[in-house]
């Protein structure tokens, strides 16, 4: 918590600093190490985690204050709804929240969908990409292991598998 506030503080104060750029789409920082990457997926140090976290917004955070410490929703409209044991969880995305505008877009912002957190999941499950953060999901979700039994099936054939980049039947329904 006192990294997140430090690097607030000083990402505020080299806004200043920005000179001739536009300091609304200018990030300067500075760290002690190179970061791995950008994409949630893949980075897994905390330079790149310091970024990200200012960068994406996920769908729950915690309200560190509140105590006991409880989950709160971001970019959902409230908590997940839990059935089935504990088996299936409705998520419903709020209204409102946009991608900014990017040529993937086609120039224009684009509202946040549920198909972009079945995407996120099917990418963080997809052998292929070999995420550190798979553990969090793996044997977590219905049918979020056919992927990585399927590579490793492919791996030991001269085959290959096309499941690594097939949808994933899930409980994990999104809204």
């Amino acid at each position: 918590m006192r990294f997140a506030r430090t690097f607030a503080v000083v990402l505020f104060a080299s806004s200043f600093a920005a000179g001739a750029a536009d300091s609304g789409k200018v990030l300067r920082t500075a760290f002690s190490i190179a970061e791995s990457s950008f994409d949630p997926v893949l980075a897994w140090d905390a330079a790149s985690d310091a970024v990200i976290e200012h960068i994406e917004e996920p769908m729950l955070d915690y309200e560190y204050l509140a105590r006991p410490v409880r989950l709160a929703p971001r970019t959902l409209e409230r908590l997940p709804e839990v059935s089935d044991n504990g088996a299936t969880y409705l998520c419903r995305v709020r209204k409102g929240i946009f991608f900014a505008a990017d040529p993937a877009f086609k120039g224009t912002p684009r509202e946040l969908v549920a198909a972009d957190y079945a995407y996120s999941l099917r990418r963080l499950l997809d052998p292929a990409l070999r995420s550190p953060w798979t553990w969090l999901v793996e044997g977590k979700l219905i049918g979020g292991s056919k992927p990585r039994r399927r590579r490793a099936a492919s791996s030991t054939t001269t085959r290959r598998s096309r499941g690594s980049r097939s949808s994933i039947a899930t409980r994990c329904a999104f809204v």
